[in-house]
């Protein structure tokens, strides 16, 4: 990269230890890497490195006045460009460093919507499982064991439910798509019902997958424009995605259910089963006035585990929920806990105090 000074524009030598970017100041300098190896840290972690020359550092704060979301330090001798204010002329008369910012923001893009993704994703699947308890207790009814024929029938008709859901939904170009469920349960004729169970999530908000759906199309069309000129609008439109992302991570509702399920899914479905049975026999053990209420209050947990794994098809069940339903979710969620931090394998581990003779059919 040629090294000729503009106006605004110089090389800096870094020795090997110096601070070039500090995480959370609003600076607006761009670097450019012409040699050396810098270190990228955030909270203090390292992240990443960066050693190609032609990379560039800092292009938020310099785009679109973003506070540093890193530290950037040099780990060897090194040499950058510093552009102190990034011009439409700099970057027209320097194609390179636009090339090189267009690639950045695009990255950065990519790896926000992505995650903004992935909360839409469990969002969705949240909403789905809710319209489908809505469906299976309107048009089946609340017995879930399969003791008796009409529990057997009830219990088919749950599965039908299920698949034919999943049949509808595997035909939708989008079926996180909020609208779709929303169809779909207008088609079934619980609209009202499946709106008034959602209203006791507010966390579960239509309108993230609509700011989301729309930073994609202006995307979409800002990489149709001349590169110089659209740098700045897709920095802009890469900070709003930045910030779509951190209101999600801030919900309390939606951070807690991704943590428990990542959890749930280090941990075998008999495990969790087990685990959430003799926590329940605790929690309720001042019920058991007699063999008879034992019973009963076993039936009733191991009926409601039956019927979260038929309705998910598969082990792949979030017991948290049914913890949740039967007001042991505490108890149950830090057990989970304990189970993943005290094993680095914890698909065959049961903590002794919770191990029971009790099996799962």
């Amino acid at each position: 990269m040629a090294r000729k000074k503009a106006k605004g524009v110089d090389t800096r030598w870094l020795p090997a230890g110096t601070e070039l970017i500090r995480e959370g100041r609003v600076e607006g300098t761009l670097y450019v890497l012409l040699s050396g190896e810098l270190a990228v840290y955030k909270g203090g972690e390292e992240i990443n490195r960066i050693s190609t020359p032609g990379d560039v550092i800092g292009e938020l704060g310099a785009l679109a006045e973003w506070p540093r979301t890193a530290t950037v330090m040099a780990v060897s001798p090194a040499e950058v460009l510093a552009i102190r204010r990034v011009t439409q002329e700099i970057l027209v008369s320097h194609p390179s460093v636009a090339d090189k910012l267009a690639q950045a923001l695009e990255k950065r893009f990519r790896v926000s919507t992505n995650k903004c993704h992935m909360y839409l994703t469990l969002i969705a699947s949240l909403k789905r499982a809710i319209l489908q308890d809505v469906l299976c207790e309107l048009l089946v009814g609340g017995h879930s064991a399969r003791n008796t024929p009409q529990e057997m029938a009830e219990a088919f008709h749950r599965s039908r439910i299920r698949k034919r859901m999943e049949e509808r939904l595997a035909v939708e170009p989008d079926p996180d798509d909020p609208r779709v469920l929303e169809r779909l349960a207008s088609d079934y004729g619980v609209s009202e019902e499946y709106r008034a169970r959602l209203a006791q999530y507010p966390w579960l908000d239509d309108a993230l997958s609509e700011r989301l759906r729309k930073l994609r199309n202006d995307w979409d069309l800002l990489k149709e424009r001349p590169l110089p000129h659209a740098i700045r609008e897709m920095a802009r439109t890469v900070v709003q995605v930045m910030e779509l992302l951190n209101e999600m991570e801030q919900m309390p509702g939606i951070r807690k259910e991704m943590e428990i399920l990542r959890m749930e899914n280090l941990v075998p479905f008999i495990t969790r089963a087990e685990t959430l049975k003799t926590i329940y026999r605790r929690v309720n053990q001042e019920q058991f006035r007699s063999e008879k209420d034992r019973f009963f209050h076993e039936r009733k947990v191991l009926a409601a585990i039956q019927k979260a794994r038929a309705d998910a098809g598969s082990d792949e069940v979030n017991l948290y929920a049914v913890a949740k339903e039967l007001g042991c979710e505490t108890e149950y969620e830090f057990h989970i806990r304990s189970i993943v931090a005290m094993t680095d394998t914890p698909t065959d581990y049961v903590l002794p105090e919770l191990r029971t003779d009790v099996t799962i059919t």
